[in-house]
């Protein structure tokens, strides 16, 4: 790979470094209308990389990331910062494959040759900072996010969307008052920087956190998301829209309010509709409780449930018609079952009910929480 090549290389690389946002990771380095370099096998792997990120397909994306920076060092074993990049795409491919595991490694590593190559207050270790503490837990994931936060000070970025998405980001996986802590900085700093999308984001974490912990009112962040959701034109919108009010759904079945889950369930089957070959979408499934004597003894089961989801996403007259395990795992699952709540299917502008749906419900000792 010739000198040329490497330093027109590096210079897209770096550029990306700048737009990156955790909430939106840019999937691609070069322009979708720019060529490899040069059309040899590192250039081969880098295209294939970023076909493969382009179109979603981040696993493979992964796996040519990292043949790339081989073939990268191999042939170019003095270009520092080329071959550090290529390894934190590398790992950023493996997070959006949701590999989170396997790439704090990759990532680890991309951070050591970052440092060396850029330094230790570089904006560039500051993003592979921000990644380790999106691909870790707790205590792990707070130390990144404390030294990203540390470098992003010294930058002047530390009131920036990048330090925003970190914490949204870290925050939502944490969760608990330290999780929340988090996301409710985050906010701030959306709010502040004027980010309304990423606002409403992490008004539905905070909704979200709440509501699985009994803090709060939940409500009053989803009625946030959908003030800023707007008017619903764009398919973003829509999105934070359905979430929103599908919360909504969770919270007041939860609470037996089924009158106002019935609202916010007619309002997600207006907003995206499905097509009248699918079943109703489910909004809220109530987790079955396992059966006692069952779980003393080791057994698992399952049962498939036939029902009815009337005009207001309601499950009417269940029954089950396979199962496995026994008795006891039957009843269980139609007590479940009973309390699901479902997006109706609209025809001709009208909510109407579907028969012959179906759930299957698994009863995994493994799935269990630990006592």
């Amino acid at each position: 790979m010739s000198a040329r090549v490497r330093s027109r290389l590096r210079a897209r690389l770096a550029a990306s470094w700048v737009a990156f946002a955790l909430c939106a990771i840019p999937t691609a380095v070069l322009g979708s209308d720019e060529t490899p370099p040069e059309s040899d096998a590192f250039s081969d792997a880098y295209a294939a990389y970023r076909a493969a990120a382009d179109e979603g397909r981040y696993a493979e994306a992964a796996e040519f990331a990292a043949e790339a920076q081989t073939l990268a060092a191999a042939s170019s074993p003095k270009d520092d910062e080329l071959i550090a990049m290529l390894g934190y795409r590398h790992g950023m491919a493996l997070i959006q494959a949701r590999h989170h595991r396997d790439a704090y490694p990759v990532l680890e590593v991309a951070a050591d040759q970052l440092r060396a190559a850029y330094g230790r207050h570089s904006q560039e270790l500051m993003q592979a900072e921000i990644a380790l503490a999106t691909a870790s837990w707790s205590d792990i994931a707070i130390g990144h996010l404390r030294r990203a936060v540390k470098i992003a000070t010294r930058l002047g970025l530390a009131d920036g969307i990048l330090i925003a998405n970190a914490k949204l980001m870290v925050g939502q996986r944490l969760r608990g008052r330290r999780g929340l802590g988090l996301v409710e900085e985050a906010a701030a700093a959306f709010d502040a920087i004027g980010q309304e999308s990423q606002l409403a984001f992490a008004h539905l974490s905070l909704g979200r956190i709440r509501m699985a912990n009994g803090w709060g009112e939940p409500a009053d962040h989803f009625d946030t998301v959908l003030k800023l959701a707007g008017d619903g034109e764009t398919a973003r919108q829509r999105s934070l829209e359905v979430a929103a009010h599908t919360g909504f759904v969770e919270l007041y079945a939860k609470q037996g309010r089924h009158d106002l889950a019935t609202r916010h369930c007619l309002a997600v089957a207006q907003i995206e509709p499905r097509p009248g070959d699918e079943d109703p979408r489910r909004l809220y499934s109530a987790a079955p409780v396992y059966p006692a004597a069952a779980r003393q003894v080791g057994r698992e089961g399952s049962a498939v449930v036939e029902f009815t989801v009337d005009a207001q996403g309601i499950v009417r007259d269940p029954k089950v018609v396979s199962s496995e395990g026994g008795a006891s795992f039957e009843e269980a699952a139609l007590r479940s079952v009973e309390k699901w709540r479902y997006a109706p299917r609209f025809v001709n502008g009208k909510a109407v009910p579907v028969t012959a749906v179906r759930g299957t419900i698994k009863f995994t000792l493994g799935d269990l929480p630990r006592r």
